[in-house]
């Protein structure tokens, strides 16, 4: 009897899981666009759910009106182009006109600029719900991006860089709420990011604002941080120690985050933001790192061994940090355990913070080139449809060569 309720249960769960992906792949259809061709033909043919995979290749091609819930996909973020060319009669590049639209992995670029009307906008957001805009290159426009009157987009590690004179790497126009600007590096814009009187409750951290003319003009009524210990958002013009740690600052030892306040942000973290996918487990994980190292390279994430592993790489005169941000669901230690924590295979002191969502581990170190390792107890398993099946098949083998062994002795 508990043979037979191991086989039905494993066929209930493969059920479930073939049932999953078959209704996802029976509800959703992807369009493919090679060089060539048209991304509005492609977008005028989709349905709901749908979605767009651009191919390699510059695509001049505006504006493009993005009318329906789908997903636009670059093949590859630096080769994927949709080009402006500059064009002054064309306003705007990618315009987001439905809810629920997804645009990743691609670049936009190059709109006309100016400083009389028409303004020219790389991705405009327009009075919409729930879109987000992902792993994109936004470049050279004379608005890179624009949420007008939009909510609860989420506007997520995007290069936004070289906003055309006077314009600005991040509009949030009147009326855009509660949407959340994360990861991303805002860089080399006449403003990084302009925030209009009744854009308020959105949600702006863990951003890097680098070498902008202004970081940032108005957005009071907005968070700049996401309190301790999870902090604000990285500004290359902010010089500040950090000595102390804590929500009050007033514990020994460095956090990564600076000793003083910075505009409206209350905990600015003293390096830029590098954040790297950790993989995929019914949804992508991601880990952030906060670092002055020069270059994070050779990232690797090992469910198996409860490691993340990279190199920082900087100048061998350089005293080096690193603040790990881990989803507690990714890597995490059980009660009464430790974080072991290594360079160079050393094991190392770490200054150890916690929230409900993430585990944020602090070290120091002298360069030149480290070898960072933070080892946890528990990690997410990987159960994919093909493991699911395997597991299965070799239950279901099992049993059948038990049995018949089984019906041997009985004879």
């Amino acid at each position: 009897m508990k043979h037979k309720m191991i086989i039905l249960l494993l066929f209930g769960l493969l059920f479930l899981a073939m049932f999953r992906f078959t209704n996802s792949a029976l509800a959703s259809t992807t369009i493919i666009v090679d060089p060539g061709e048209f991304i509005q033909d492609a977008i005028n043919i989709a349905q709901a759910g749908d979605t767009i995979l651009i191919k390699k290749g510059t695509y001049y091609e505006y504006p493009i009106f993005v009318n329906k819930s789908v997903t636009i996909l670059g093949e590859s973020k630096e080769e994927t182009i949709i080009d402006g060319e500059g064009n002054a009669a064309n306003t705007v590049i990618l315009n987001v006109l439905a809810n629920d639209v997804k645009i990743r992995n691609l670049t936009v670029q190059n709109t006309a600029g100016g400083i009389f009307p028409p303004v020219h906008i790389g991705i405009q957001i327009t009075a919409v719900q729930e879109v987000e805009i992902s792993d994109c290159i936004i470049k050279n426009c004379e608005k890179n991006l624009r949420l007008g009157g939009s909510q609860n987009a989420k506007i997520l590690r995007n290069n936004i860089t070289q906003a055309l004179s006077p314009g600005y790497g991040i509009h949030l126009d009147e009326g855009s709420e509660n949407n959340l600007i994360m990861d991303n590096y805002i860089a080399n814009n006449p403003i990084g990011i302009q925030v209009e009187t009744t854009a308020i409750n959105n949600k702006i951290y863990h951003n890097n604002f680098v070498d902008n003319g202004i970081d940032r003009f108005g957005g009071a009524s907005n968070s700049w941080d996401n309190g301790y210990p999870s902090g604000g958002n990285y500004w290359s013009k902010h010089t500040s120690q950090d000595l102390k740690s804590g929500l009050y600052r007033n514990e020994t030892g460095s956090d990564g985050i600076a000793d003083s306040v910075y505009d409206f942000d209350d905990y600015p973290l003293m390096g830029p933001i590098h954040t790297f996918w950790a993989g995929n487990w019914g949804g992508d994980f991601y880990v952030s790192i906060s670092t002055n190292s020069t270059e994070i390279s050779n990232f690797q994430f090992s469910n198996a061994t409860y490691t993340l592993q990279f190199d920082a790489v900087g100048s061998a005169s350089q005293h080096g940090f690193s603040r790990v941000i881990i989803p507690t669901t990714l890597l995490w230690i059980g009660e009464g355990e430790q974080w072991v924590v290594k360079t160079n295979g050393t094991t190392v002191s770490p200054n150890v913070r916690e929230d409900p969502w993430f585990t944020y581990v602090y070290i120091n170190y002298s360069h030149s080139t480290i070898t960072i390792e933070t080892i946890g107890t528990h990690a997410i398993p990987e159960i994919t449809m093909p493991i699911l099946i395997t597991i299965m098949l070799v239950t279901i083998s099992t049993q059948l060569i038990l049995k018949k062994k089984s019906k041997r002795k009985i004879v």
